[in-house]
């Protein structure tokens, strides 16, 4: 996802034309969004922060401390990332990672999902993998409002896919059937070798081998 030679927003805002779409038809969102610390905003809000933000590149830190030992690694924050589309209005989705753990997304003055309640005084977490459609033109602001109280993470840490709705399910639906694949092999293994401990005299490495199988599907089936 990070060696990918897409380009990435700039300054906060990301340019895709037509023909970007031909070369990368999803793309990975990791660098250029502003980060907004300790606060839950709205589309509304967004305009009155000026610049007090910062730019992240996501999946370097894994919390709201952001590096600081002195600052506590749950709370509230926001990030906000702006799209140049062409001007031809398409359909396009963005595949939302796991995000702790309760949020609000909008795609410009929208309320498009919301996961648990982020209000730090009705907080409620849930965590989900999910898909966030929109039809859409020119600039295009993304914003997720985040709240965590309760992960050993919080907030946006994994990266978002970005694309053409086709697209977008189709590489949900590839990742979905490779772990799949992995989750039933790791089983058929686990079931062999536990067959190959109870049948043979040196059962410790059957054993082994056994356990080693079943937390790979395990692991696995987390994704599933």
């Amino acid at each position: 996802k990070y060696t990918k030679a897409d380009p990435q927003a700039v300054n906060g805002v990301l340019y895709i034309s037509e023909a970007d779409w031909a070369n990368t038809p999803v793309r990975f969102l990791w660098e250029g969004w502003r980060y907004y610390a300790d606060r839950l905003l709205t589309p509304e809000a967004l305009p009155q922060q000026g610049e007090d933000y910062r730019y992240l590149f996501l999946g370097k830190q894994s919390d709201f401390a952001m590096g600081d030992a002195q600052r506590s690694p749950h709370g509230s924050a926001s990030y906000a990332l702006t799209l140049d589309l062409p001007q031809k209005e398409h359909t396009y989705a963005i595949d939302l990672p796991d995000i702790y753990s309760a949020y609000r997304f909008y795609v410009n003055d929208k309320l498009k999902l919301q996961m648990g309640e982020p209000n730090p005084e009705k907080y409620q977490d849930q965590t989900q993998n999910r898909v966030v459609t929109f039809e859409a033109s020119g600039k295009v602001t993304l914003l997720l409002a985040v709240s965590d109280q309760s992960w050993i993470q919080s907030g946006l840490t994994r990266l978002p896919a970005f694309g053409e709705q086709p697209n977008i399910y189709t590489h949900r639906g590839l990742r979905f059937g490779i772990s799949l694949i992995v989750v039933i092999t790791a089983l058929l293994l686990a079931i062999f070798s536990a067959y190959l401990a109870l049948r043979t005299r040196n059962r410790n490495n059957s054993w082994l081998f056994f356990l080693l199988c079943l937390a790979t599907a395990v692991f696995t089936s987390y994704s599933v």
